[in-house]
């Protein structure tokens, strides 16, 4: 799931810069550096928080700064936040960027990551925690790809039915970049699918719209059978619901 890349839209612009080390660049992305920490780490550290943040929309390209010091045999990641949004994500999602900025750039040493204000100064800390092959994803279900789609189903859902439904929403969306949804059903036999979201982008979406492709889901996917269509936060959290019954 593009977790990561929806967890980087929260961070904004550093506006005060003294006594921050070096300085490297990845297109928006701005990576200083010191404290035994070297140009190529740091470079290398911006490079992979750059393809993680670019999912080709104008707030994702906004400037996003951040911070590497060397620290023995543990790295720090500085990074500036908005803390009001930042403490609407979870210690995972910061976690996973540490292991991405450990794997690609430090040979697998600890990143600890340190959210800041536009100064620098901490204002939370997520110790490194090392993942598992598959890990960042397991919570979410098993997941299915089907060009720009990716569908995560839990237990009780047909790899077919799916395969199935990203193949659907992949005709139907073609999105430009990737979307997550995830595949469960319930107790009642309701087939529940999920979109991960924001809000603020999906307010003004007609409910005839929605309506319209539940309809096809049931018909072309689930048999007939019920279905809710919610609209969820990065962790499949719904925040607003639709339902379809035949």
């Amino acid at each position: 799931m593009k977790a990561i890349i929806i967890t980087l839209l929260a961070f904004s612009l550093l506006t005060a810069c003294t006594n921050h080390g070096k300085k490297v660049t990845s297109k928006h992305i701005e990576m200083f550096y010191k404290d035994g920490v070297t140009e190529s780490q740091a470079q290398q550290a911006a490079d992979i928080l750059y393809r993680l943040d670019s999912d080709g929309s104008s707030e994702s390209m906004s400037k996003k700064s951040f911070q590497l010091l060397g620290n023995g045999d543990t790295i720090t990641c500085k990074m500036v936040v908005n803390e009001a949004k930042a403490n609407e994500v979870p210690d995972q999602s910061f976690i996973i960027i540490g292991n991405r900025i450990s794997d690609s750039a430090f040979n697998g040493k600890p990143v600890n990551m340190v959210l800041t204000d536009d100064k620098f100064k901490p204002l939370r800390t997520i110790a490194y925690a090392k993942l598992s092959a598959g890990e960042e994803d397991n919570d979410f279900g098993e997941k299915i790809t089907s060009g720009n789609v990716e569908v995560y189903s839990l237990e009780g859902v047909s790899m077919d039915e799916a395969e199935a439904l990203a193949k659907f929403l992949e005709k139907e969306m073609a999105p430009q970049t990737v979307i997550s949804f995830q595949l469960s059903k319930e107790a009642d036999g309701v087939n529940t699918v999920k979109m991960a979201s924001y809000p603020e982008k999906t307010k003004d979406t007609p409910e005839a719209s929605v309506n319209e492709i539940m309809t096809k889901m049931s018909q072309q996917i689930f048999n007939n059978t019920p279905v809710s269509f919610q609209f969820a936060d990065i962790r499949f959290k719904p925040y607003r619901t639709y339902t379809y019954n035949p």
